[in-house]
């Protein structure tokens, strides 16, 4: 009876520890698609803040996520899918044979082989695609064509929420794994969104992230430590997918449907992936070693029970703190691998907010109108995007190399309006102009050439930056807060 309580507590305590394991590594796995999934949303901001997106504005920021996460070796495309009605779509094939791709036509897989796409009511062929090489096969393709492609299309639309495939074999999937697509619509821009109607009409495509779950495993595999499990296997399933097509990833050789042994230890948990339940679960590659002892431990009991007990006591206290200190130790790292993922979080959410304010200003200069109002309003956003007090942009004329004072903004220009011409005598700026280069001075007040009436008005930092073409200084944009070390030299 002893012995079996013993043999019971070690049992449990095997578990627990696998347990614990093995849902890091789970946590990793879900980390790790949630990491590839914001590159799709990534793309849903651009066709959100700058819509319409040319197709080599679509391939540089494609390109740039890319090369800004190199660690995503499971997205084999970024797409844009946009939707074509039948009554549209020998001017949209014109159009994009007139970009180069001369031999483009709308197509859908029929026995085996790529063709013309059958009359329907509306079209979701791939237009833009990144990376191109090695994706040539997907160009034109039909997304509506395939049934359980259309479904999730459907389901994007009508909800206005990321939607994933089911497992498919991708069209220009050379390897023998499973992929799947993940969809989000995008909407035509000032059209009302509320009702699934609205959604419906105001619908204009689909950003698209094309993925190979092999590789999508492969990569969480590496920073989840599965080694600490002695070798663990994952077993990966689509819950929400019919019977016969569940399976995701399984190890080599092992059936459809995922068979537990007896003796092995195993912890299954869910992820969520584009509005699907994917199940996933880690074994031990082996019975446990517990097991295959378990007669040399009858043997010992029989012979010195005393012993057993002691050693057990002991044995047990021993793991006992370190149990403990594993457990202090990963929630130390967890607590770190969060304070990191929000690190990530509010950088993206940055460097979003700072795209979205580039191309607002872009698009103020593109507008028509004249330039010293368009030059105001995008001051304006600049303030904002800066935090800034007072932001000037001044500029020389053909027949006069003095810098003119063309557009000024910001809550402290209310309070000193600034001078409409600048001489020789506004030290700091004559440098940054005369140098060409960008001047940032994290403490206004200490400087030597600081201006009295600005110190006056509270400001501490300042940055100076020329406006140039080529080699040629035309004038200066001067930005300036009341916060002390406020900018740096990526502003």
């Amino acid at each position: 009876m002893a012995f079996a309580v013993v043999l019971g507590s070690e049992r449990r305590r095997e578990q627990q520890d696998f347990d614990f394991k093995a849902a890091g590594a789970i946590a990793a796995l879900q980390a790790e698609i949630d990491s590839h999934v914001a590159a799709v949303h990534s793309l849903q901001s651009l066709y959100t803040a700058s819509a319409p997106v040319s197709r080599s504005e679509f391939g540089v920021f494609a390109r740039n996520e890319f090369t800004a996460h190199p660690t995503h070796p499971a997205i084999k495309a970024l797409e844009w899918i946009p939707r074509v009605t039948t009554n549209e779509r020998y001017s949209f094939e014109a159009a994009v044979q007139a970009e180069g791709y001369t031999e483009f036509s709308i197509i859908e897989q029929a026995e085996g082989a790529m063709a013309p796409a059958a009359e329907r009511l509306e079209y979701f062929p791939v237009t833009y695609i990144e990376p191109y090489s090695g994706n040539e096969a997907a160009l034109g393709f039909d997304l509506a064509s395939n049934p359980s492609r259309y479904v999730a299309l459907k389901e994007a639309r009508d909800t206005g929420e990321p939607v994933a495939t089911e497992r498919i074999v991708l069209v220009q999937e050379r390897e023998n794994q499973f992929g799947f697509l993940l969809f989000m619509p995008v909407y035509q821009r000032g059209n009302p969104t509320s009702t699934l109607q609205q959604r419906s009409d105001a619908l204009a495509g689909f950003v698209l992230g094309v993925f190979r779950i092999d590789d999508l495993v492969s990569s969480a595999s590496y920073n989840s430590r599965l080694e600490e499990l002695n070798g663990g296997n994952l077993l990966l399933f689509d819950r929400s997918a019919p019977d016969g097509s569940q399976a995701l990833f399984l190890p080599a050789g092992e059936p459809e449907i995922g068979v537990i042994n007896s003796g092995q230890l195993a912890f299954t948990d869910s992820l969520s992936v584009g509005g699907r339940t994917w199940e996933a679960t880690i074994t031990t590659p082996q019975q446990s070693l517990l097991t295959i002892w378990q007669p040399w431990y009858a043997l010992l009991a029989g012979l010195s029970l005393t012993t057993i007990l002691l050693a057990y006591l002991i044995t047990a206290m021993q793991r006992e703190a370190k149990t403990r200190r594993l457990v202090e130790q990963r929630t130390r790292e967890l607590s770190e691998a969060n304070q990191q993922l929000g690190k990530e979080v509010t950088d993206r959410t940055k460097a979003q907010r700072e795209l979205e304010g580039h191309y607002e200003i872009i698009r103020i200069f593109a507008d028509s109108g004249d330039f010293d109002s368009k030059a105001t309003a995008a001051l304006d956003r600049m303030v904002d995007l800066a935090s800034a007090d007072w932001v000037t942009l001044r500029l020389t004329k053909e027949t006069d190399p003095v810098l003119h004072l063309v557009a000024a903004a910001g809550p402290a220009v209310a309070d000193y309006p600034p001078l409409a011409v600048f001489t020789q005598a506004q030290v700091i700026s004559t440098a940054a102009f005369t140098e060409g280069r960008i001047i940032v001075i994290d403490d206004y007040v200490s400087s030597a050439a600081a201006c009295q009436r600005l110190v006056d008005l509270g400001m501490q930092s300042m940055v100076i930056l020329p406006v140039k073409v080529g080699d040629r200084t035309l004038g200066l944009v001067t930005v300036i807060s009341q916060s002390k070390s406020h900018f740096s030299t990526d502003l």
